[in-house]
């Protein structure tokens, strides 16, 4: 069942948001328990909760990506996922210094930056609200009609 934002209209990626930031705080909670418990505790405690803090940042990714495959299905929660997931670099530090990585969100999805599985999928979140299907052509499923009379668009671009 997805959630409803404020306003009142469904749409996943709200469930997703919020899963994802209580996953951070738990794995914010995790890290601090290692950090404090370091040379306090015995090996294998400390083994436990170093395995504990793992599975925390496991799930909390497992949420990024989520937030950045999901195609939300109403306006305000495609703007909502674009601002949170802008809101993660906002509030790390290091960014205004060039460093574009981030602890809450993956390095790739699929062997490629993540920035380019959201991408991929807010266009076809904008399409789809758009209402912009694009029908294949004759013999190519990947030809598309341009704008242009006369051209087409397909994986090679406009020819």
């Amino acid at each position: 069942m997805p959630l409803i934002d404020p306003a009142g209209e469904e749409d996943f990626i709200f469930r997703h948001i919020a899963a994802h930031r209580a996953a951070i705080d738990h794995y914010d909670r995790c890290v601090t328990i290692e950090s404090e418990a370091e040379d306090k505790v015995s090996a294998s405690e400390y083994a436990f909760i170093q395995h504990n803090t793992s599975n925390a940042y496991d799930k909390m990714i497992c949420h990024a990506k989520g937030i950045i495959l999901c195609k939300p299905t109403t306006r305000r929660g495609l703007i909502h996922q674009a601002r949170y997931l802008a809101a993660q670099f906002s509030e790390h530090v290091g960014w205004d210094e060039g460093a574009c990585e981030n602890i809450y969100l993956p390095d790739k999805i699929d062997d490629r930056p993540w920035v380019a599985a959201f991408l991929k999928s807010l266009v076809a979140g904008l399409r789809k609200m758009a209402g912009e299907l694009d029908s294949p052509m004759k013999g190519d499923s990947n030809e598309r009609r341009c704008p242009i009379p006369g051209r087409h668009t397909g994986a090679g671009g406009p020819h």
